[in-house]
């Protein structure tokens, strides 16, 4: 049993994931850690998700029985006892909204990410949406100065923070929070005072109990590589050829960055990959940083290409590499997760120019690089989703059927075995 969010879950997408692939014990576990986590059933399973670890997407379970490149072998999928699953998942929640907790006692003011001032007077969670990818969001208070205390932040996106999980912490009495190209969606922000000084007597804690403070963001746009034109594709449509120099037209020769391409992968294709493709009839001088709900760069991504050698195909991350050369480039992002993804293409050095033969393809697949050759895409369907997958061959296997598992000579050699000549009937 598998857990993965945003997408269904691979654990058998190359021999490294097996090799690093670690069975756990649910009843070792005084919580669940579900992300990139695999458990071996044992019979009935009862298991708690706190709040601290539901984020704000859909978490898919996935249910194995077995893994390894024969998973998707013909003779192996139709063979064998059938199996029957049955779960149950109930959801506690507080009431009100604007309360949260194991208790429902924490209070959780949500906010607009816009331009804001605002004073607290309490310790509470706050919540911003951003709707739009942005280059920087900026958070502040005003400045205390006695040195006695200091307010730290914990901020993280798409699920509640603790002093032990988050994304970004500082001291907001020394310093504002600035983060780097934010994801979109929900952001929380856990604001924490703590005493400076060795001693603290009841004086100070009164003060503490007392402390009111103005919060201060706002979003930054347009700065630095940033100001490269964005280019929004429709996730729907299964095949996009974009001719570059059509779309970036006026490109700044300062800016290394040629442009981003923006893409909603809908809810219903969960089982859908992101493919890439790139030809030129000169050599290829563009990187391709890809990165899921907000803005990619050669820093923040989740996949990238710059070249043959330099890439994310490690066996790692659901990243598979098909072609490359110096004039020809695919990739496939497997399984990709459901939302806003983004692509930002980025000279390898800025005297590079477009050429006029320079188109870019972007589309999805219901299939890895079409099975290989060496089997079906098939796909079960129901009311809310969609699943696709690779039925291979006899002699084939894995994710993609791209992995030999039983020759052909072999296969032959056994046949011609068992040929039995039969006596001619006149």
């Amino acid at each position: 049993m598998c857990f993965r969010h945003g997408g269904f879950p691979l654990p058998d997408f190359s021999k490294t994931t097996l090799q690093n692939l670690v069975l756990y014990n649910v009843y070792d576990l005084p919580t669940l850690a579900i992300e990139n986590h695999c458990y071996a059933i044992q019979g009935k399973i009862t298991f708690t998700l706190t709040n601290e670890q539901i984020t704000d997407d859909v978490l898919f379970i996935g249910i194995f029985n077995g893994i390894g490149a024969v998973r998707t072998q013909t003779k192996m999928m139709n063979k064998g006892k059938s199996y029957t699953f049955s779960a149950f998942a109930s959801v506690e929640a507080c009431n009100e909204t604007n309360f949260w907790g194991e208790f429902c006692d924490k209070k959780l003011q949500r906010l607009q990410c816009y331009p804001l001032k605002q004073q607290f007077c309490d310790y509470s969670i706050d919540a911003c949406h951003l709707p739009d990818m942005s280059p920087k969001l900026k958070i502040s208070i005003n400045n205390t100065k006695d040195g006695l205390l200091s307010l730290i932040v914990y901020a993280r996106n798409g699920a509640i923070p603790t002093n032990t999980l988050f994304d970004y912490t500082i001291d907001l009495t020394r310093n504002q929070l600035t983060i780097q190209l934010p994801k979109i969606g929900v952001w929380y922000f856990y604001i924490v005072p703590v005493m400076n000084t060795t001693t603290t007597t009841s004086n100070h804690m009164t003060q503490l109990k007392q402390l009111c403070y103005v919060l201060k963001w706002k979003l930054i746009k347009g700065i630095g590589h940033q100001e490269s034109s964005i280019y929004h594709v429709d996730g729907t449509n299964y095949l996009s050829n974009f001719p570059l120099t059509k779309i970036f037209q006026g490109e700044n020769i300062d800016n290394p960055w040629i442009g981003y391409f923006v893409m909603e992968l809908p809810a219903n294709v969960s089982t859908k990959n992101i493919r890439i493709e790139m030809e030129l009839n000169t050599s290829i001088e563009y990187e391709v940083y890809a990165r899921f709900g907000g803005l990619a760069s050669h820093e923040m991504y989740d996949y990238y290409y710059v070249n043959q050698i330099n890439n994310s195909d490690d066996g790692l991350s659901l990243f598979k590499l098909y072609a490359s050369s110096n004039q020809s480039l695919k990739f496939d992002i497997v399984y990709a997760q459901q939302g806003k993804w983004s692509f930002g293409l980025r000279k390898r050095n800025l005297m590079t120019r477009l050429e006029s033969e320079t188109n870019l393809s972007i589309s999805l697949a219901a299939c890895p690089n079409n099975c290989s050759g060496y089997g079906k895409c098939s796909i079960a369907a129901n009311a809310q989703t969609s699943c696709s997958y690779c039925e291979c061959d006899i002699f084939h296997g894995g994710f993609d059927c791209s992995i030999k598992i039983i020759p052909k000579s072999l296969v032959c050699n056994a046949l011609h075995r068992h040929i039995v000549s039969l006596p001619s009937v006149n």
